[in-house]
């Protein structure tokens, strides 16, 4: 019943804040996060789990193996991240990843949350709240066809202007080497 309640408190988060100004969403740069980010890089995951000691929801722990790297990562690298729980196993995403920020006060205040989570969950984690996560297109599993990756971009973010772009069924894609190519000038 726990678990339950935690997932439910997690697609409740993840479903109903979206940040806020007086009358539209905030809209982050991409390229800011980049900037901000300690590490970016293509991860496949490889484990996740929920995390919730004595029936809070903290979010999630999961495992990925460094696909490409991208900044203070190296390719076949695991690691361990967090903690919005909405990421697929066997699934690759290009991760923008840096330091724990506490969710909104939507169940627990900032307090409760370092209190009772940040010893639960891992050091790196995913910027920007679900918009540091972006999934990726294509066989991962062989760096020769990196320049047919395409990356499915998330709401609120500005990506970087002249991002060569893709249609897959009617879905725009980033090209994966441009969009990174473009991260990494804007450094």
């Amino acid at each position: 019943m726990r678990v339950r309640t935690a997932i439910v408190e997690a697609v409740c988060f993840t479903m109903l804040y979206l940040p806020a100004s007086a009358s539209s969403p905030v809209t982050l740069k991409l390229t800011d996060l980049y900037k901000e980010a300690q590490i970016v890089g293509v991860f496949e995951i490889t484990e996740g789990k929920v995390v919730s000691p004595g029936g809070r929801w903290c979010g999630a722990r999961y495992k990925g193996r460094v696909v490409d790297g991208g900044k203070n990562v190296t390719v076949g690298a695991v690691l361990e991240f967090g903690y919005l729980p909405h990421l697929k196993i066997g699934t690759s995403y290009l991760l923008v990843l840096g330091e724990l920020v506490p969710p909104p006060p939507v169940f627990q205040s900032e307090e409760e949350f370092f209190k009772h989570c940040k010893p639960q969950l891992p050091a790196a984690n995913i910027m920007g709240l679900w918009r540091g996560a972006m999934e990726i297109d294509g066989d991962t599993r062989d760096a020769s066809k990196r320049a047919t990756w395409a990356v499915r971009p998330v709401g609120y973010v500005e990506y970087p202007l002249g991002t060569r772009t893709t249609r897959d069924s009617g879905e725009r894609r980033f090209w994966y080497s441009d969009l990174v190519m473009r991260l990494a000038d804007a450094q």
